[in-house]
C-alpha cells in the first residue's frame, strides 16, 4: 500500500471516530447609528460603546440596548470593530472579555482612532479572535480621558461585529 494511501485510511478512521456536533451558526454586525459624545465630566470614566443599529444578528447573542455579545455556545469568535473620529477629535477604545465567573472583565486589546491634528476625519479597524465560553461576555468600552466624539450616523462608519468561527 503507497503511502497517501495509508494516510488516506488513518484520516478517515480518525475523522469517523470523532463525535461531530451541530453547528450553531453566530454572527452579528451593528453600526453606532448616532454621534456618542463624552461630556467633559464623564471623560475620566470608561463607558460601553454601544452600537444601536443592527444589521445582521444571527443567533441573537448581541444586545444592542447594551452594546455586548452574550457567548451562548462555548467557541473560537472573532470580532473586529471600526471607530470614526471627525477632525481634531479621538475616541480610543478596548476590547474587553469578561468571564461569567467574574465581576470584571479583562482588556484583550485596544484601538486608537485619533484625528488631532488632522484636517479630515480618522477612521480606525481593530480585530481580535478569543476563546469563548458559555456565559462569557464582549463589549468594546472607551479609554478614560482618551475619548471624545465618536461619529455614527446613517453612513455607519463606526461599526462592531462578530462571528462563531467554531
Amino acid at each position: 500500500m503507497s503511502g497517501a494511501a495509508s494516510f488516506a485510511i488513518v484520516a478517515l478512521c480518525f475523522i469517523s471516530s470523532q463525535t461531530v456536533s451541530a453547528y450553531n451558526p453566530v454572527a452579528f454586525h451593528a453600526n453606532r447609528g448616532s454621534p456618542m459624545k463624552v461630556i467633559k465630566g464623564n471623560q475620566n470614566k470608561a463607558h460601553i460603546v454601544i452600537y444601536d443599529d443592527v444589521k445582521t444578528n444571527v443567533g441573537l447573542a448581541y444586545n444592542s440596548a447594551e452594546g455586548t455579545f452574550k457567548c451562548h455556545e462555548d467557541g473560537l469568535y472573532s470580532f473586529s470593530w471600526t471607530s470614526d473620529v471627525p477632525k481634531g477629535k479621538q475616541f480610543d477604545t478596548v476590547f474587553i472579555l469578561k468571564h461569567k465567573s467574574s465581576q470584571h472583565g479583562a482588556k484583550i486589546t485596544g484601538n486608537r482612532a485619533s484625528a488631532i491634528g488632522v484636517s479630515d476625519s480618522v477612521q480606525s479597524t481593530k480585530n481580535v479572535v478569543v476563546d469563548m465560553k458559555k456565559g462569557d461576555t464582549a463589549f468594546i468600552k472607551s479609554i478614560p480621558n482618551a475619548a471624545n466624539v465618536l461619529h455614527g450616523d446613517m453612513n455607519s462608519f463606526s461599526s462592531f461585529s462578530g462571528f462563531k468561527i467554531l
